[in-house]
């Protein structure tokens, strides 16, 4: 595995962790910086919203998870995952950003202050560990896998080359 895709999985798995931690620690009843997300996750409390949040925070750690399962089953999936967590970090800070600078129309009742943390820290953080996951997937040099026909390749951690 290369250094730039050793480190990609690194920081896939630690930005998906960190992400996955702050939603749990939400749905155990923290408020801090809940505030910062607005729509329902940031008015809504009760057993329904720490459920719905504790399920966030569970898909977040098994997507988080996924460039360490030694399996090829797994890539399809981390993926998918990573060109949602992409593309919907890129639109939605976009958007945000054009809503903040008056070229996206917001409502009168819009909370700019939730859509300025989305447009600078939680969407941009999606699309980082979008990218991250991405580039952990991408094949070696040379178009091939040459991962999956290396002697050390069970060594190597990840699912490159695993059945």
């Amino acid at each position: 595995m290369t250094d730039l895709r050793q480190h990609a999985r690194r920081a896939a798995v630690a930005l998906g962790l960190a992400s996955a931690a702050l939603s749990l620690s939400w749905a155990l009843g923290a408020t801090w910086l809940v505030d910062t997300v607005g729509g329902p996750a940031g008015a809504t409390s009760g057993l329904t919203a720490s459920l719905v949040t504790l399920g966030a925070a569970g898909v977040k750690a098994a997507v988080a998870l996924l460039p360490l399962v030694p399996h090829r089953w797994a890539r399809p999936p981390a993926l998918l995952a990573g060109w949602v967590l992409l593309a919907y970090g890129t639109v939605v800070a976009l958007v945000g950003a054009g809503v903040l600078t008056g070229v996206v129309p917001s409502a009168p009742d819009a909370d700019l202050r939730a859509i300025a943390w989305h447009t600078l820290l939680w969407d941009p953080w999606f699309a980082l560990w979008g990218a991250a996951l991405l580039l952990s997937l991408r094949p070696a040099r040379g178009g091939g896998s040459a991962d999956t026909h290396s002697p050390g390749r069970h060594l190597a951690g990840g699912w490159a080359g695993r059945r």
